[in-house]
């Protein structure tokens, strides 16, 4: 019987065969170690070339895109709690007839009234006290500095944060005033001759500008950071038609470098924002402009009564509006530099106090304080002490109630 035949291969042939193979899962481990890096730069790559895509087409559709509904998106803004030390309760007392008006900056909480200048800190002592003569008093605040003055007497008071630094009489009766963050003074006064007078004061509060208008009566103004630049609200009228004029000046020329005028249109307020654009508060739209006179963007109210607004220059520009055809609807609107809508919400209650602060919007409704982040979203309501009557915000303490007799913490989510 024959043997089966079997295939035997020698031990060198197959010592070869097992080290090519080895070498061959080698070369392939190799390979693939070497084009790993590659997928990860090409990766790389490709998102960098994304950035600069986006980054370009926001850069070339800026006026297109609202970069905070971006923000918004991705989560940028932190929407966590006041990270301030609540105070104790600080005793206030003032008479509801004298035209009191409030303002808080600092460790300052100020009231000034038709007959009497109160500034207290928030342990509730004096930092300063005046018996007055006003007509009609007005604060203004930036930065360190605060500024009361009589609207329609010639009495100026500037601070310094708890220091007096300029106390004077003017020679004519003040319209309107404000100070930038470095305690530049703008002015505006009757002259002789004239309709209206603009006076612009350095830091040391010596008059560096005038400015004469002849025909039209100035009402707002606003002066720019660097103290050289400002802008003017002007009024007249034609055929009993109101023509709202926005100037742009500056104090190296004698005359506007550029005006925009607007028919039938009366502003509130004006102001520069801190990426140094304009924004006019109107009667039936906001205004954004460049700081040489370009009008930028137009939010119009769509019908709505303004009803309450808050422009300062480090924030958004917030509106409550009111639609009275449709009953008693009201809406909370923020709108970025541009004048372009971050949220134009429906809130539902009627507001009759506005605080806009850089975390926080607080509306007051009847006895409740409507919170709502500075990008729109509503983040709750608290219990208002009984009888407020004014919210304000500050970033070292928060928010604080403002009645008759005192000024209370409030605490805010």
């Amino acid at each position: 019987m024959r043997e089966p035949k079997v295939k035997v291969e020698r031990l060198s042939d197959v010592r070869r065969a097992v080290n090519e193979k080895k070498r061959a899962g080698e070369t392939v481990q190799r390979r693939e170690q070497e084009r790993h890096p590659v997928i990860s730069a090409l990766r790389i790559l490709t998102l960098i070339c994304m950035i600069v895509l986006v980054g370009g087409g926001i850069f070339l559709l800026r006026d297109e895109i609202n970069i905070y509904n971006i923000k918004r998106a991705f989560s940028f803004f932190s929407l966590s709690g006041y990270e301030s030390k609540p105070f104790e309760e600080i005793k206030l007392s003032y008479d509801t007839a004298l035209s009191p008006v409030f303002a808080t900056e600092g460790n300052r909480m100020i009231c000034a009234t038709t007959d009497e200048i109160i500034i207290k800190d928030f342990e509730g002592e004096d930092i300063y006290t005046e018996k007055v003569m006003f007509i009609a008093p007005a604060v203004e605040t930036d930065g360190k500095y605060s500024l009361i003055y009589d609207r329609g007497g010639r009495e100026v008071r500037l601070f310094s944060n708890s220091t007096l630094v300029m106390k004077e009489a003017l020679d004519s009766a003040l319209t309107a005033a404000r100070i930038n963050k470095y305690g530049e003074l703008i002015a505006v006064t009757g002259a002789t001759g004239y309709k209206s007078k603009v006076t612009v004061y350095n830091e040391n509060h010596d008059e560096i500008y005038r400015w004469r208008s002849a025909e039209r009566y100035v009402s707002a103004v606003d002066l720019a950071d660097s103290g050289k630049e400002f802008v003017a609200v002007s009024l007249s009228t034609d055929e009993g038609d109101i023509i709202s004029r926005i100037s742009f000046c500056d104090v190296t020329s004698e005359q506007p470098v550029a005006y925009v005028d607007l028919p039938g249109v009366l502003i509130s307020d004006i102001c520069y924002k801190k990426d140094g654009t304009v924004t006019a508060v109107g009667d039936s739209a906001v205004y954004a402009f460049s700081a040489s006179g370009k009008l930028l963007n137009t939010f119009s109210f769509s019908g709505r009564v303004l009803q309450n607004f808050d422009a300062s220059p480090d924030k958004a520009t917030a509106l409550v509006l009111n639609r009275h055809t449709f009953g008693s609807g009201t809406n909370l609107v923020l709108l970025d530099t541009n004048a372009k809508a971050i949220c134009d919400l429906y809130v539902g209650s009627d507001v009759t106090e506005l605080s806009a602060g850089n975390q926080r919007v607080l509306m007051l409704s009847g006895d409740e304080i409507l919170v709502y982040s500075s990008l729109g979203e509503a983040l709750g309501k608290v219990e208002a002490p009984r009888d407020t009557r004014k919210i304000l915000q500050n970033s070292a303490v928060g928010a604080m109630a403002v009645m008759v007799d005192r000024v209370e913490s409030v605490t805010i989510p």
